[in-house]
């Protein structure tokens, strides 16, 4: 700040310290322009806000439509687990039959 800057600013102070009639309505007068000017820039906050909040729900919910489409349904996981059963039960017939043409070779 520079020193007119921070003259000003004191005087403004000193004037809002003072309480007398004249001084009064004048006062009053700066606090309603700030209340306005502050609620003037409080709407304009809040509406930017809203606005990225609005943006970021969208965002939000294409990624958890597009994650649910990649997602196992109860169909798949069903189908999943016939297939495990599936290959288990093979390879371990599998296994069996080399055991046992192993044992036949190995022992006349």
């Amino acid at each position: 700040m520079t020193q007119a800057e921070v003259h000003s600013f004191i005087r403004r102070v000193q004037a809002d310290l003072y309480f007398g009639p004249d001084n009064l309505r004048v006062v009053i007068a700066r606090m309603d322009e700030r209340l306005g000017n502050t609620e003037a820039s409080m709407d304009e906050r809040l509406r930017s806000m809203a606005a990225s909040m609005d943006e970021r729900l969208r965002n939000m919910a294409t990624r958890m439509d597009e994650r649910l489409r990649n997602t196992a349904t109860t169909e798949d996981i069903a189908n999943l687990k016939i297939s495990m059963i599936r290959w288990f039960i093979g390879s371990s017939l599998t296994l069996v039959g080399i055991v046992v043409t192993v044992f036949k070779w190995l022992l006349p």
